[in-house]
């Protein structure tokens, strides 16, 4: 009896497995950078809205806890609503880098100048306008004191300086796509693998059975029988001929000779 030879291990597990793998790991890249660079510019975003408003001259205690520009906006117009309409009434900017001074967590004074954008803040009604930047490397306590008469400022993370950092997460996302994209690819080969594995093999013929490995009874020959050896006649001489008794004939062991005369 033949035993049915055994089915070869499913393919492609280990393919299936990493490429599930990369896909999360994919995801998950994703997910995080999103959320690191929503963070990044709606937190800009707030800190600029809610940043409150002095009137000059004035000196402002500012807690950084972002890096990057920061801007001394200053009042310039207001938005009135007339009927369907928006008007906006505007100005020039009057704060100027020499009446604004920065002093540093660590008492060093931080170099000031003229706003290279034209970021505005429109709070309510009210218009402000980016007047003088600086630029602040590292979180903590900054005194910002502004000697322009006669205005009103805030101080606040300039929106593109909080777009700009937040945006090197955008870097993650090209990462993420290529992690999805080689997981997807790993997870269908190692798929199609091991479909073609479970197809069943046609195997060499066995004794008994056929090519697929598939076993018959083995019946017994059928037995031989020993051939006997037909019957041995009288033995040669002369003896009365069958055709007429009354005469004698010759027999030579296994036929008749001729009739005698």
């Amino acid at each position: 009896m033949h035993e049915t030879p055994a089915a070869p291990a499913a393919r492609g597990r280990g393919l299936i497995v990493w490429g599930a793998v990369l896909m999360v790991v994919g995801v998950g890249v994703g997910v995080v950078c999103a959320a690191l660079l929503l963070s990044g510019v709606v937190g800009g975003l707030a800190d600029a809205l809610t940043a409150p408003s002095y009137a000059t001259p004035a000196r402002v205690t500012l807690d950084a806890h972002r890096t990057g520009t920061y801007l001394v906006y200053e009042l310039t117009g207001s938005r009135e609503q007339e009927g369907p309409f928006t008007v906006t009434n505007g100005g020039f900017v009057t704060v100027s880098p020499e009446e604004v001074q920065v002093t540093a967590p660590d008492g060093s004074m931080l170099g000031v100048r003229v706003a290279s954008d034209s970021e505005t803040l429109t709070r309510g009604s009210a218009v402000y306008t980016g007047a003088v930047e600086f630029d602040v490397d590292t979180a903590g306590t900054y005194v910002v004191e502004v000697g322009t008469p006669n205005t009103r400022i805030a101080v606040a993370p300039s929106l593109a300086s909080a777009l700009t950092g937040a945006g090197g997460w955008l870097l993650g996302f090209p990462v993420a796509a290529l992690l999805l994209v080689v997981g997807v690819v790993l997870l269908v080969v190692g798929l199609v693998q091991r479909s073609r594995s479970r197809r069943p093999a046609v195997l060499a013929p066995v004794a008994g059975g056929d090519s697929y490995g598939v076993t018959y009874p083995t019946y017994p020959a059928y037995p031989t029988y020993p051939a006997y050896a037909q019957s041995a006649g009288p033995p040669p001489g002369w003896y009365p001929d069958p055709d007429d008794p009354a005469r004698w004939r010759w027999w030579d062991g296994q036929a008749w000779g001729p009739p005698a005369a």
